[in-house]
């Protein structure tokens, strides 16, 4: 019987999962405002971390400190927060571009650690892959507005604190929800605080299962498969899998309804050919890191 790999594994469950966030949150946001959603999101994100930590038989003992409460703020709140302010403000195709553009960050974050053997490559391609998506904001024939700029600040934003995370998940001995349990209750009382600032109603009706699906399921499990994936792997060839997701979810979009002008288009090609193109040469390169304790 064949073994296969668990890292790869969990970050292919974890990206079949992140591909679904944007249609998905295209379609909620025709009824909820971002910050119900959001608190949807952090309360289903919360419920899947503390089930997997009673059903973990192996609990990693110790402190929650400093360091931990501040890489799950980053991963998970960070994350999420700015991503779905850069889908509810800019156009949800080229805002879900950027956001999950992290995978270029993360190569640049490789080349400062000196844990690649080939930092040009990966600078050049990531150089490339920025370019594309210029290419897919400013299409020429529209003028881009000031909310615009905003969402795709916030997707860039979300990139940064991904790539953030994907670098130090892996790099320190420390379990899953020592580092998300945290991080997810700070996000339902930031949540819970935006909504009332807001003056949203909470209405019960059955969109609310597909706001706590986006909680469950890209938010919690997703972050859940991606940190177990990290881990396993410690020499980070796994976040090369990140690559993928751009392309998997920017194809559900299209079949949602999204179009795409011919510059655009050429853009996107720009930004998957980068991302292969990085994802292999981090593969082929990155050196084994031992992880340390916080």
């Amino acid at each position: 019987m064949i073994k296969l790999p668990q890292a790869p594994l969990f970050g292919l469950a974890a990206i079949a999962l992140w591909s679904t966030n944007a249609p998905v949150a295209k379609w909620i946001f025709q009824y909820y405002p971002v910050s119900y959603v959001q608190l949807l999101q952090f309360i289903g994100a919360l419920s899947v971390f503390i089930c997997m930590h009673k059903l973990n038989k192996k609990k990693v003992q110790g402190r929650i400190s400093l360091k931990v409460i501040l890489i799950g703020l980053i991963g998970l709140v960070g994350t999420m927060i700015f991503q779905y302010l850069a889908f509810a403000m800019a156009p949800i195709l080229a805002a879900n571009l950027i956001a999950y553009c992290w995978p270029l960050i993360l190569a640049f974050m490789f080349i400062i650690a000196g844990t690649s053997n080939s930092p040009w490559i990966l600078a050049l391609c990531s150089v490339a892959g920025f370019i594309g998506v210029s290419m897919i904001i400013n299409t020429g024939n529209e003028v881009i507005s000031y909310n615009d700029w905003l969402g795709y600040m916030c997707a860039l934003l979300s990139a940064i604190c991904m790539a953030s995370y994907s670098f130090l998940i892996g790099r320190y001995h420390v379990s899953s929800a020592q580092v998300l349990i945290p991080a997810a209750c700070i996000g339902v009382i930031i949540a819970g605080v935006w909504v009332a600032w807001e003056g949203v109603s909470l209405k019960l009706s059955p969109l609310i299962f597909a706001g706590l699906y986006l909680g469950v399921g890209p938010m919690g499990l997703g972050f859940l498969f991606w940190s177990i994936a990290m881990r396993k792997d410690l020499s980070g060839r796994t976040s090369l899998l990140g690559y993928l997701t751009p392309v998997t979810s920017t194809f559900l979009l299209w079949l949602f309804g999204e179009t795409l002008g011919l510059y655009s288009i050429l853009g996107v090609c720009l930004v998957f050919l980068s991302c292969i193109i990085v994802g292999v040469s981090s593969g082929r390169s990155e050196k084994s890191i031992q992880p340390t304790t916080l």
